[in-house]
């Protein structure tokens, strides 16, 4: 895919507030084996404000790669971004990820080797894993982890690389979700355009682990209504569910839970129903005491479950 006319590949970053993450990934990119005359590097600050826009203009200034930065006075989430970043550039491919992100030396090796086997491909997904001496992180259940470790549904932004014919057909990540579903929608778009999807097992990112209060837990859950518009535009993606219904097993449960707790304010028989979430939760979970673990993930569940209602309700589309 050598271009004498200009980069083979451009990697695309939103950046929001974390100037630190930035500077490590700049560094991390500094790394890469594939050649620097082969690509370019697109930071989009996403709105943090002047102070922090100031840092990054100095972290571009200050970069061995040829980086520029584009500046966006409010932040409408990752998608408005990561287009402004890629339609400002004419590389072939573009790679994207985040600015908690350490990509491994081989990444865009890897991720451009992916597209060689045809021209049809359109969307590469690449491996993310847990940091290098995650191992003796302190795990909470207020930990959010991002790992994924085989192909995935969700075509998570932090690590994945498209076409620009790709990105051109499908107009790029959507904008109206604005957060969570942004770059599934994207990803099951070029699919439906015709395009064919690749793995790329040793296009390893690292991603960060982070500590987010209950509040974000709560959000991030009930935003997951955003899954019923993408099984509605794309019933393909039912396929990848534990049933064409539920989402996870477990949604399934706590809805069975929920039913069973109407009923049983009438029939104690109903109750019944409820047994299998609770036995559900009974374990331990990644060592979290018994029942501050079980509040917490009966509370996510029923954020999960009145998003999908809500978004189910406006779109005729059932999805636990």
């Amino acid at each position: 895919m050598a271009s004498t006319e200009g980069p083979d590949i451009a990697v695309v970053v939103s950046t929001y507030c974390r100037p630190d993450g930035l500077a490590r990934l700049l560094t991390a990119l500094e790394q890469q084996t594939l050649s620097q005359s082969r690509w370019e590097v697109v930071v989009v600050d996403n709105g943090s404000g002047p102070p922090t826009a100031h840092l990054v203009d100095e972290l571009v200034a200050a970069s061995r790669l040829r980086v520029r930065a584009i500046h966006i006075e409010t932040n409408h989430g990752p998608a408005p971004a990561r287009n402004l970043g890629w339609r400002s550039c004419d590389a072939q491919i573009v790679a994207f990820t985040d600015d908690d992100c350490v990509p491994l030396p081989e990444w865009l090796a890897e991720g451009l080797r992916a597209f060689e086997a045809s021209s049809r491909t359109g969307v590469v997904q690449g491996r993310t894993t847990r940091p290098h001496g995650s191992d003796e992180y302190r795990y909470s259940y207020f930990t959010a982890v991002r790992e994924v470790l085989a192909p995935s549904p969700w075509f998570e932004g932090c690590n994945l690389f498209l076409r620009r014919e790709a990105l051109d057909d499908t107009g790029g990540f959507e904008e109206a979700i604005g957060f969570f579903c942004e770059d599934t929608a994207l990803g099951w778009a070029v699919l439906k355009e015709g395009w064919r999807r690749a793995w790329a097992e040793e296009a390893v990112v690292e991603h960060d682990l982070s500590e987010r209060p209950w509040s974000w837990h709560l959000r991030f859950h009930y935003l997951e209504g955003n899954i019923v518009r993408m099984a509605k535009r794309y019933p393909q993606i039912r396929s990848t569910f534990w049933r064409p219904w539920a989402v996870k097993k477990e949604n399934a449960l706590f809805a069975c839970a929920v039913l069973g707790l109407l009923i049983g304010t009438r029939q104690r028989i109903g109750l019944l129903l409820a047994v299998p979430y609770i036995r559900w939760l009974s374990p331990m979970r990644d060592g979290a005491p018994g029942l501050k673990a079980a509040w917490h993930q009966a509370s996510l569940h029923a954020a999960s479950l009145a998003g999908k209602a809500m978004v189910g309700v406006r779109e005729g589309t059932f999805l636990l």
